[in-house]
């Protein structure tokens, strides 16, 4: 009987230890699903990239509790610290572990002699991006996965945030060339009313912008008689 009773309690004493490391898992998934969305949150809102990029190791920083956690950043052969938490990095040894996880697709965890060190690079429009993230012991399962999904969250962000930029900017230096052109610019939208026109035009027409816009191209002399499309 006092067999079966310590049996028993040993058996209730393993299902309470199991029930808490569920609940521990639940709890660690939870953050790091927290995490994410609050990188999501910080990405509509409209942060800088310099911001974006501390933000995203402040978060591993957060769930880790890393030695140190890093943002770097290539441009042409070179890599650059933009953002980091905790010791200070070795150049030396951040270089050599970019090389060897630069050609991977997933995050690369290294055993060193004080801990595992994390290493994720994902490929940007002129260069790379990478997070690197040493740890004071060894890895715990996911922990590469987190490292790998904030890097590629907030990569993305910074990517679009560049084509956005360079349209912009190439839809700039567009305006500037038709304003600057000495021809005559005349375009029409739709329903075949001018929808722009640049100085030139205003000088060929002897007409204001506000005159032109919205008139009908025949109304401003053109000649639409003819199978030839006028633009």
């Amino acid at each position: 009987l006092r067999r079966t009773r310590l049996r028993a309690r040993a058996g209730h004493a393993e299902r309470a230890f199991e029930l808490q490391r569920a609940h521990a898992r639940l709890a660690q998934r939870a953050a790091r699903g927290e995490a994410l969305a609050s990188l999501g949150r910080a990405i509509a809102e409209g942060l800088e990239a310099a911001e974006l990029r501390e933000r995203a190791v402040a978060q591993v920083d957060v769930l880790l509790a890393p030695r140190r956690a890093a943002w770097l950043q290539r441009g042409g052969h070179a890599w650059s610290v933009r953002a980091e938490r905790g010791a200070p990095g070795d150049a030396r040894s951040d270089r050599v572990s970019l090389e060897r996880a630069e050609s991977r697709e997933q995050a690369r965890v290294e055993p060193g002699p004080r801990g595992d060190r994390i290493v994720s690079v994902v490929a940007m429009d002129r260069g790379a991006a990478a997070l690197v993230v040493e740890l004071e012991g060894a890895a715990k399962p996911h922990d590469a996965e987190l490292v790998e999904a904030v890097l590629h969250l907030v990569a993305t962000a910074l990517r679009h945030r560049a084509a956005v930029a360079a349209a912009s900017q190439g839809e700039r230096e567009l305006a500037d060339m038709v304003q600057g052109s000495p021809d005559a610019i005349v375009t029409v939208g739709p329903a075949g009313a001018v929808a722009m026109c640049n100085p030139a035009a205003e000088r060929l027409l002897g007409r204001s912008r506000d005159e032109i816009i919205g008139l009908p191209l025949d109304a401003l002399g053109f000649d639409l008689s003819g199978d030839d499309d006028p633009l």
